[in-house]
């Protein structure tokens, strides 16, 4: 996973400055990879959460159990 974050840092680092020359270029490629970077931590949490699902269910019964 780390290499792939590499390559992906690069190849928007190499996109960026392939646009460095227009303006509204660079701010619309920014604003674009902004949005997938929120959009994969998000998918990413949920993910996560859901696998877990059963393991949040057993702390709850536990709290309540109180």
């Amino acid at each position: 996973m780390p290499a792939m974050i590499m390559l992906s840092v690069i190849g928007f680092w190499q996109g960026y400055q392939s646009l460095r020359n227009k303006p509204i270029g660079t701010r619309f490629y920014t604003a674009i990879g902004v949005v997938l970077i929120a959009v994969s931590i998000l998918i990413s949490t949920l993910v996560a959460i859901s696998v877990n699902d059963a393991r949040f269910e057993i702390i709850r019964l536990l709290t309540f159990a109180k």
